[in-house]
């Protein structure tokens, strides 16, 4: 759930200053400091103990009690030297006793990259993530396009599932239905195309499909390649809802159903084990009901080709 930290954006000191949250409550600052002035590290000090303390002042009972104070974790990248006397590009910091060197205080860390000290000048150097986040934020300008190409392909961030959308240009009511009436038909011509290719001995693909309602954050992304992209937690339990639906059906969740159960016919799951998350309601979307005023769009193509 990225926001801009309104204190860093009012000064307008740096041109990325996100302040993010995980579904466990840890908080991630990332700012980026273009021009070379001094204090950088402290300011980040500064910004990680109000991201800190603010915890407080937003909580009541339990959760504002200092035992619940969840760890901040700041990301600093500077476009000039921060530490000279260190000759890695990356430094990572955190609090430890003087004499045992342990780490009792776990609640601040600090990444600091320096991008004058990153030397690789080749899209063929890069070896890791960070290299190509190190090499887009200090030659984004000179980048082009077959270049960005080059350095993005190995990283899908879906992999081999394919993300749909609907309500975000125009948000309706019926936006949670017409997307399940979509999975619908996409399940459907998969097993028509299924039944196709099996009856003449060719090889078919099967897939299975999951959706999930609720608020999202959208922008554009990018110097030279523009593109729209979707964050946030409802993106991410989207793709569970996906990975724990099985081949040839549409899984839903608790709060998409809610919205769609006058107009299909839905099995219950009950409660579903998923990956770092707790166990969530789930239903199988079985078919659309015959009362339904979808019904007959949905038997009708040439209905279908209007109302799209």
């Amino acid at each position: 759930s990225p926001i801009q930290d309104p204190d860093i954006a009012y000064k307008k000191q740096s041109i990325i200053d996100v302040l993010c949250r995980d579904k466990n409550g840890v908080q991630i600052v990332v700012e980026m400091q273009v021009a070379p002035t001094k204090g950088f590290e402290k300011r980040a000090q500064y910004y990680a103990a109000k991201a800190y303390s603010r915890q407080l002042n937003s909580g009541s009972g339990e959760d504002g009690r200092y035992e619940n104070l969840k760890e901040v974790i700041f990301i600093a990248i500077a476009d000039c030297t921060i530490f000279k006397d260190k000759a890695e590009y990356k430094s990572d910091h955190v609090i430890l006793d003087k004499s045992t060197h342990e780490h009792d205080l776990q609640d601040f860390s600090f990444t600091f990259i320096e991008l004058p000290k990153f030397k690789k000048t080749k899209i063929e150097e890069l070896d890791t993530i960070l290299d190509k986040w190190c090499y887009f934020f200090k030659y984004a300008a000179k980048t082009s396009e077959s270049d960005m190409a080059k350095i993005a392909s190995s990283y899908k961030t879906i992999g081999d599932a394919y993300l749909c959308v609907g309500g975000i240009e125009h948000a309706v009511n019926s936006q949670a239905k017409e997307v399940v009436l979509a999975a619908l038909e996409i399940q459907e011509f998969m097993d028509r195309r299924k039944a196709e290719r099996g009856n003449a001995g060719e090889f078919f693909f099967e897939i299975r499909l999951g959706l999930h309602t609720g608020p999202i954050v959208a922008g554009i992304v990018g110097l030279k390649k523009f593109a729209f992209d979707i964050w946030g937690d409802t993106v991410n339990t989207a793709s569970h809802i996906e990975s724990s639906s099985q081949v040839g059906c549409v899984n839903i969740s608790e709060d998409t159903y809610q919205l769609i159960r006058s107009d299909f016919n839905c099995t219950y799951r009950g409660k579903v084990e998923m990956k770092n998350k707790e166990p969530m309601d789930m239903f199988f979307v079985d078919s659309i009901k015959e009362e339904s005023v979808l019904f007959s769009l949905y038997k009708n193509e040439a209905l279908r080709e209007d109302f799209n």
